[in-house]
């Protein structure tokens, strides 16, 4: 087996831990492929909505920002959505007893 073969193995044995852990494969790019960035660009939007959410809008514009360069297809104001989902957790946290 040679070194390539041997990458591409690791790289499949580690296909849902690289898409759950979206930091890790983007420092791993032998192991980026177009089908692997598309799924891992989900777990950046979520990962992003739960920064919104807790009032970080950098980290959350950062992530929805990756998440549209790995998925071309997702098509959305990412500054206008972390504030919405900002403003959505305030909300919450005054209608609270």
């Amino acid at each position: 087996m040679d070194f390539d073969n041997l990458l591409l193995s690791g790289c499949n044995l580690l296909n849902n831990y690289l898409i759950a852990h979206p930091e890790v494969l983007e420092e791993l790019q032998s192991c980026q492929t177009r089908s692997r960035l598309v799924k891992a660009a989900t777990v950046l939007v979520i990962q992003g909505e739960k920064l919104a959410r807790n009032d970080d809008m950098n980290g959350a514009v950062e992530k929805f920002g990756k998440a549209q360069q790995w998925d071309n297809n997702l098509k959305f104001d990412f500054q206008a959505r972390a504030k919405e989902l900002a403003n959505q957790a305030k909300g919450d946290k005054e209608t609270l007893p």
